[in-house]
């Protein structure tokens, strides 16, 4: 018996031991924490950049650490950068050379960096992959370019815009002072945004120069949402040579409402929507005043419904519209509208959006 209790004890021991091995970790390679480091996962990392200055920052960069957790060596065989204004280093060296071995238990040092000749103000995202057999590790360069011009206010916000009233707003540009002598205009990318400057620049004491524009909204043909961007430009493109192009986006936020209905939503998002089945979306018409309500689709991919079939917009009543999306969409977006008469001349839009995907689930 004692025979055969020391051979099951010894089998136990040896399957044991296959077990450690079979469930010890490989090579694992991940990122370190440090200064400036935003990990998001151990594979995942972004080296914050903060503000880059493209007047007076030629290139932007940081490093990281690479360590390799596992119980074997990690070879990295190939880092690649999204793109040719950003390049990485592995190692202390000038260059990096692949494949590059770390040993269990080892680091290494990666330094990425991005030319900022190569930048347009806006948000900075470029990446660094590390690939090895134990799976790829990306770092991103993140940040903010701040070119040689910038508007004051974070975006245009209209606010509440009655349908086919007039609206206003005034935004204000900032210039550094070594582009301040480039003539530059406010660009408009939405037709019923129009944008006048007011009166001559300011001298700001820091040689800078403050310009002043009004933004109107001339027309509303339609609910819902205010959107577009408003672009800053060099009146004349040659007058910038030698220095960042004075060139900012700033976006267009609001919403155009109805004197007479409330809509909710104000616009019909069917989302990702499986193709060969219809689908619906209800919304509703809140009246503020007293008026009957006919509607119609622009589109015969979507279809509307009044419930009840004879609506009013008297004040407080509320009328539901369902909005059928057809089984026979073809794949693909559809933007359409839907047009809303009321009986006191009133007329207005509401916006359809969806994209039919046989690979949908809903």
């Amino acid at each position: 018996m004692k025979t055969h209790a020391l051979v099951l004890q010894s089998c136990l021991i040896v399957a044991l031991a296959h077990t450690a091995l079979a469930n010890a970790a490989p090579g694992d390679l991940r990122v370190q924490p440090g200064p400036h480091i935003n990990l998001l996962a151990s594979n995942r990392a972004d080296i914050m950049l903060g503000s880059v200055s493209l007047l007076d920052t030629p290139t932007a960069g940081g490093s990281v650490t690479l360590a390799n957790a596992g119980t074997e060596p990690v070879t990295i065989t190939r880092v690649e950068t999204s793109c040719g204004c950003t390049s990485a280093v592995i190692g202390d060296g000038g260059s990096t050379h692949v494949p590059y071995t770390i040993g269990a238990g080892g680091s290494v040092k990666l330094s990425a960096e991005i030319l900022s000749s190569h930048l347009v103000p806006g948000t900075i995202r470029k990446t660094v992959t590390i690939e090895s057999a134990a799976g790829d590790v990306v770092v991103t360069l993140a940040g903010e370019a701040i070119g040689p011009a910038r508007f004051a206010e974070d975006d245009v916000n209209f606010g509440a815009v009655t349908l086919g009233k007039a609206a206003r707003r005034r935004v204000n540009v900032i210039l550094d002072r070594r582009v301040s002598g480039i003539p530059v205009r406010l660009v408009s990318g939405d037709r019923n945004v129009v944008a006048v400057q007011d009166g001559a620049a300011f001298d700001m004491p820091n040689g800078a120069k403050r310009i002043s524009y009004t933004l109107s909204i001339v027309k509303t043909p339609r609910l819902g949402a205010l959107s577009g961007m408003l672009t800053l430009l060099p009146s004349k493109p040659e007058a910038s040579e030698g220095v960042p192009y004075p060139s900012v986006d700033i976006p267009i936020a609001g919403h155009v409402v109805s004197p007479t209905v409330t809509v909710t939503p104000p616009q019909v998002v069917f989302g990702l929507a499986a193709a060969g089945k219809p689908h619906v979306e209800l919304v509703t018409l809140t009246g503020k005043g007293v008026a009957g309500i006919g509607i119609v689709s622009k589109s015969r991919d979507v279809s509307a419904k009044l419930l009840p079939a004879k609506a009013t917009a008297r004040k407080g009543h509320a009328t539901q519209v369902a909005v059928t999306l057809s089984a026979k969409t073809v794949e693909g977006d559809v933007s359409t509208e839907l047009i809303v008469t009321l009986k006191d001349g009133e007329r207005f839009s509401i916006p359809v959006f969806a994209t039919v995907s046989k690979f949908a689930v809903k």
